[in-house]
């Protein structure tokens, strides 16, 4: 099965925004949306973007705090989302 990931305009700036104000070290964030299967392909449709904090600092690597991250599934998941990616 084939899956299509559809996003805005919008949120590919903001994904955009989010690595340059990183700069110069890696950045990250999570994809929420929703998933859908079809007959031939899941359609996967990002909702809302949620910035993640790199632990590192770094230019070379990146990792996130586990609490960060629990309250962003935590965040999702209130709202009814999957999270459908990573950025």
């Amino acid at each position: 099965m084939k899956t299509r990931l559809r996003i805005s305009q919008t949120q590919l700036t903001d994904l955009i925004d989010i690595a340059t104000s990183s700069l110069p070290n890696e950045s990250c964030a999570l994809l929420a949306g929703e998933v859908k299967d079809m007959k031939i392909w899941k359609d996967v449709r990002v909702i809302e973007i949620f910035p993640v904090r790199n632990a590192d600092q770094s230019v070379i690597s990146f990792s996130v705090d586990e609490m960060e991250l629990i309250k962003l599934y935590e965040r999702a998941e209130a709202k009814g989302l999957q999270i459908v990616g990573i950025f």
